[in-house]
């Protein structure tokens, strides 16, 4: 951790130590709001992660993490125990039925 940073986490921890207070607000709450103030940088930190590291295990991690908390993890679905999608036959020229309801 540098300087920098080690100063900024004490102003965090200092800052919330004087906003919440036990008589006033539920410490739920003030953790939600405290983790809400985090949120943009978090996912700042790890698109630039995703576009900018060093490592290319920690940009694919990170790029891996943007795309399955948009659009769902793509890996779950595996291409050889999954029912073919129509229009992936259509384009290999495959006729397959149409998926069983509730399958």
């Amino acid at each position: 951790m540098t300087p920098d940073q080690r100063r900024q986490l004490d102003e965090t921890l200092q800052s919330l130590a004087e906003e919440w207070n036990p008589e006033h607000e539920d410490l739920e709450v003030a953790a939600k709001r405290e983790l809400r103030k985090g949120l943009l940088p978090a996912i700042q930190s790890v698109i630039h992660t995703a576009l900018w590291s060093q490592d290319e295990k920690q940009r694919m991690t990170a790029a891996r993490y943007v795309i399955d908390r948009n659009l769902g993890p793509l890996t779950g679905a595996n291409p050889l125990t999954r029912p073919m999608d129509p229009l992936e036959a259509m384009m290999q020229g495959i006729a397959v039925e149409p998926p069983l309801k509730g399958a």
